[in-house]
């Protein structure tokens, strides 16, 4: 039996070929069999080259169980050709150039996936994404450009995904004996139960609005005067102060030191003002003096204290004395941070802030906002 002829484009060339008829078949389609009764339909497959028959178990979950009813073509529409390296000179109904070769749609990736975005698995090229459905004009062109634009849209996560970390990328658990991350040095002037005044330099403090909280351990000296006197001055020393603080390194005011501070090195020492070479400056609002040498200086009284290893005292700083150095020029309250240049200890050790490395948002919101 000759095939029966379906309206063509005039441009397009039919073969003209004989087609054999199974008893049991009714009537045969151009190019590709449809599937009959007892015969599998045509796709990709591993190894056989006739895929399974039409059922529930051939169908991937996000796709519509195949049709066992051969469908018809129209005439805006071509029948699946699949890809051949070589074919014979009478073989007119090659493929052209744009086919994309089928693969296995059984395939597993081979690349790692990132959540929430999807991927075109390049081994998984089902039969259905090639041809166009009924009455949907045939647009491969442009298919096969939007595939690629999706593919250069997530090379960049792909390429990263599946790129080995280098060791600076990677966390290492440990165990450090202390936290000291970098804070602003504190310098903080107490009065002694005879009167006399204390000074002591540490940097575990925090600041919240009018607020500072302060880490002293349970046998600091200077601990123990605040919990009297209920009441300090916070000094904040700059870069210029650095060998006055480290003067104070390793001294105690109290006479009894403890043995853990013997152990570290820690001696006695009663004079701590002239042992740094601080001059002592009468404050406004508290009995203990300030440090002229300081650019900040900050009048506090006790709020609380929270004991667990250590005393964690909240303190509010009821007067702030400032150097003219430092003042921000247009607004008489605010400090010029690009003047500012506090000390800071980072483990230990001193340091010193370098210059602005990116201008804030956050610093676009007004300081008295916050009052």
């Amino acid at each position: 039996m000759i095939e029966r002829q379906n309206p063509v484009l005039p441009d397009k060339i039919v073969p003209e070929t004989v087609m054999r008829l199974l008893v049991h078949q009714t009537k045969a389609r151009r190019l590709i069999d449809p599937p009959c009764r007892g015969q599998h339909v045509i796709g990709p497959q591993c190894d056989l080259p006739i895929a399974g028959g039409p059922c529930k178990l051939d169908a991937f979950p996000h796709q519509l169980c195949p049709d066992p009813m051969p469908a018809g073509t129209r005439i805006n529409q071509e029948n699946a050709q699949l890809r051949r390296a070589l074919f014979t000179s009478h073989t007119e109904d090659a493929p052209d150039r744009l086919t994309v070769k089928l693969r296995n749609p059984c395939g597993r990736p081979t690349r790692n996936m990132a959540a929430g975005v999807v991927y075109d698995d390049l081994h998984d090229e089902c039969l259905e994404g090639r041809i166009p459905a009924f009455g949907t004009p045939r647009n491969t062109r442009s298919d096969f450009r939007q595939r690629k634009r999706d593919r250069s849209r997530y090379a960049h996560i792909v390429n990263k995904l599946n790129t080995p970390l280098e060791p600076y990328q990677t966390h290492t658990p440990i165990d450090p004996a202390i936290l000291y991350w970098g804070t602003p040095v504190v310098l903080i002037s107490t009065t002694n139960p005879d009167g006399t005044p204390n000074l002591a330099p540490m940097s575990s403090a925090f600041w919240m609005g009018r607020s500072a909280v302060l880490g002293l351990g349970l046998s600091s000296h200077t601990a123990q005067n605040i919990l009297r006197t209920r009441e300090c001055v916070l000094n904040l020393p700059s870069i210029d102060q650095v060998e006055m603080v480290d003067r104070l390194a390793l001294t105690t005011g109290a006479q009894e030191v403890h043995p853990w501070k013997q152990a570290a090195g820690y001696r006695h020492h009663a004079e701590k003002f002239e042992l740094a070479g601080a001059t002592p400056v009468p404050s406004d609002t508290v009995g203990a003096p300030r440090i002229q040498e300081t650019p900040v200086a900050m009048e506090a009284t006790l709020v609380a204290d929270y004991i667990s290893d250590m005393h964690l005292l909240t303190m509010h700083v009821q007067r702030v004395h400032v150097h003219e150095t430092i003042r921000l020029g247009s607004h008489a309250n605010r400090i010029d941070p690009d003047r500012w240049r506090p000390l800071i200890m980072s483990f230990q050790n001193y340091y010193g802030l370098g210059d602005q490395v990116l201008p804030s948002k956050l610093a676009t919101i007004p300081e008295d906002h916050y009052r």
